[in-house]
């Protein structure tokens, strides 16, 4: 009896502060590491789970972001950006303003006045700030920048200056080097910038958008890798053309 009470009595406690909830709790057993302080099982296990989440978030910002890259909307910006030779037509974009730029475009292929022998519209997506001014500024592809005019005018109108009251640009002096458009540039490497510039603004605009179309491109490309995996395509294709 004596001996029992006295290898009890020399039991040391430990304060600790739970990793998971931060809660302080005693332990009997020392524990250095303080990434693996928990208070009770539920929060040992809830830490364990936190890693899996984690990965499958940033796997579905991937997806997103991969179907952003393929729809029209995503490559109409893509090419303004080359187009502009800098990403920085984007800057001040919010995610509430990127809607606004996607129901723009959108709104576009509802107008109507397509010329089957020219082969083009006499509808153009206008710039209020010239996409490039001739003071060295850049017209943001903004809805407070654009508008649906006619294709005429605004050939016309070229790059002329107009008041800055109107319309919004980025000024020579805020087009950084690092979002430049080089020449030599992929579609892949623009997108990934225009997303670099962004930011979680992209990224929650992504979340929450669930109505990407896909370019005709690719809604062909899986229409046939469709065919193919179900065994319904007209002719089989070699392994190379895949989605």
């Amino acid at each position: 009896m004596s001996s029992s009470k006295t290898k009890k009595s020399n039991t040391r406690n430990y304060s600790y502060i739970c990793h998971t909830c931060n809660s302080s709790y005693v332990g009997r057993r020392e524990q250095a590491d303080k990434t693996k302080r928990f208070c009770k099982d539920s929060c040992r296990k809830a830490k364990s789970r936190q890693p899996d989440k984690a990965t499958k978030r940033q796997s579905r910002i991937e997806d997103q972001f991969a179907r952003f890259c393929k729809s029209t909307f995503g490559q109409w910006i893509v090419r303004e950006c080359i187009k502009a030779s800098t990403v920085c037509i984007m800057t001040g974009h919010t995610t509430a303003s990127l809607f606004e730029l996607e129901q723009f475009h959108n709104r576009y292929y509802k107008c109507y006045g397509f010329n089957p022998d020219e082969q083009k519209s006499i509808y153009h997506r206008c710039h209020i700030q010239a996409r490039i001014g001739v003071d060295g500024s850049v017209g943001a592809l903004h809805p407070l920048n654009l508008f649906i005019g006619l294709w005429l005018p605004n050939q016309q109108a070229g790059n002329k200056l107009i008041s800055a009251d109107a319309g919004l640009s980025i000024p020579p002096q805020k087009l950084q080097k690092k979002w430049q458009v080089a020449a030599g540039d992929t579609k892949q490497q623009v997108a990934k910038k225009v997303r670099a510039l962004l930011g979680t603004e992209l990224v929650e605009y992504l979340a929450q958008s669930a109505a990407l179309k896909l370019d005709t491109l690719h809604t062909l490309a899986r229409q046939v890798y469709s065919r193919q995996q179900k065994g319904t395509a007209v002719r089989e294709l070699e392994d190379r053309y895949t989605l």
